[in-house]
């Protein structure tokens, strides 16, 4: 699987935080990012990771380069997609490209997207859709032993799950178990399953969270 990553006119350290976590850390590779704005350099010129994935300015550029899925790669506040992605998203739709969506608006809930994706088949993987038998909280434990971390902060984009990332990468270095265990759209994409908690109806945010963290400590 070979990914593309959409930034157009946003590829910069504080409106690009999907596509930084993705190039740090998804353990697939990414062969473009498209904004079109900055077209013809790296990506690492931009954002400080991704030296050598190129900037490109147009789907089938990507394509050309071998890529299967588009990533939407920026999050703007109140999870819209950006009016600039639609023409971007509606033919990766129209050549069969997959689109990854992290945003809250639902990339077929705009008619276009869906005719375009009708016309070339082009499948969507909403990231944030919730598991639909999510169950409440029923006080299960992690296995005897497992130690849990949780990740704090006062904001969107302060490091979260770039710490807990690190955490298990220094723990898996020094010969330890431990697992990632991914409450957002960028954790997901990243480490291909988890739930993304704030599209979740609250009472069902404790299960999620007790369901992913047991599991995890069991698959470590």
């Amino acid at each position: 699987m070979k990914v593309a990553i959409l930034a157009e006119g946003q590829l910069a350290p504080a409106t690009a935080k999907t596509a930084i976590g993705v190039l740090r850390y998804a353990p697939y590779p990414v062969v473009a990012v498209i904004d079109s704005s900055r077209a013809g350099s790296d990506a690492a010129r931009h954002i400080g990771v991704g030296a050598d994935v190129p900037v490109v300015a147009t789907v089938d550029d990507a394509i050309a380069l071998g890529a299967e899925v588009l990533l939407i790669g920026t999050a703007a506040a109140g999870g819209r997609i950006a009016d600039a992605d639609r023409p971007f998203l509606a033919r990766a739709l129209e050549r069969g490209v997959a689109v990854w969506n992290g945003l809250h608006e639902r990339v077929l809930s705009d008619p276009r997207l869906a005719a375009a994706a009708k016309r070339g088949g082009g499948t969507v993987r909403e990231l944030r859709e919730p598991p639909s038998d999510l169950v409440i909280g029923g006080h299960r434990r992690p296995r005897l032993g497992a130690r849990v971390v949780l990740t704090v902060g006062s904001d969107a984009a302060v490091g979260k799950m770039t710490a807990s990332l690190e955490l298990v990468r220094a723990l898996g270095r020094a010969g330890e178990r431990a697992a990632f265990v991914a409450t957002g759209q960028t954790g997901i994409a990243i480490a291909g399953a988890g739930v993304s908690v704030d599209a979740v109806v609250a009472d069902f945010v404790a299960g999620a969270a007790e369901r992913m963290v047991c599991d995890a400590a069991e698959d470590a």
